[in-house]
């Protein structure tokens, strides 16, 4: 835990194999579990926990991130500011940032998406391509692979907008409300 960390890294709790191992300079990390934090080298402020929980990418550096569960916020980067709770909530996310995510797959394939709100067991787990300003809450909900056509959509229900993928603005409310509709 924290090999690397150098004269300047200061106020980290670390605990786990590996954890927080690429630490130089960041300050006030707390990582719990294995390998949390591995590759985050000079960002602060951030809390992991769990098994592979914000393990990132080699030389990156991001701060303000709270990530608990198995591979919480796994591929971050540079995302900053993000909170998954569940295992793998948010774990796709590499640049994206002031994301809230919470339950096992939320926001799963998300990669730079800002500023969503997803709350479900596999909501809005293809989210991949630069969404922003959405919120999806309710199980299965939002799983289309949802672009940046879709930015400030609302969804709200069982697998309602299952099959959203672009059409901004989009507002589904109800168990299986325009589960069929793309866009």
């Amino acid at each position: 835990s924290g090999a690397n960390i150098a004269r300047g890294g200061d106020k980290n709790t670390l605990y786990g194999k590996s954890t927080g191992y690429s630490i130089s300079t960041g300050d006030s990390n707390t990582n719990l579990g294995w390998e949390a934090g591995y590759y985050n080298v000079t960002g602060s402020n951030n809390t992991a926990v769990g098994s592979g929980s914000m393990m990132g990418v080699s030389g990156q550096s991001n701060s303000g991130n709270t990530a608990v569960g198995f591979n919480t916020l796994k591929l971050i980067r540079t995302g900053d500011n993000n909170v998954a709770l569940g295992s793998s909530a948010g774990a796709g996310i590499t640049t994206g940032g002031q994301n809230i995510a919470i339950g096992d797959n939320a926001l799963a394939g998300s990669d730079t998406n800002t500023g969503n709100v997803i709350i479900g067991y596999y909501a809005g787990d293809h989210a991949s391509a630069d969404v922003d300003n959405a919120i999806i809450i309710g199980r299965a909900s939002g799983r289309g692979a949802l672009t940046s056509g879709a930015d400030g959509t609302i969804i709200i229900g069982w697998e309602a907008g299952k099959a959203i993928t672009s059409g901004a603005a989009n507002t589904a409310i109800g168990y299986q409300s325009a589960k069929h509709i793309s866009t």
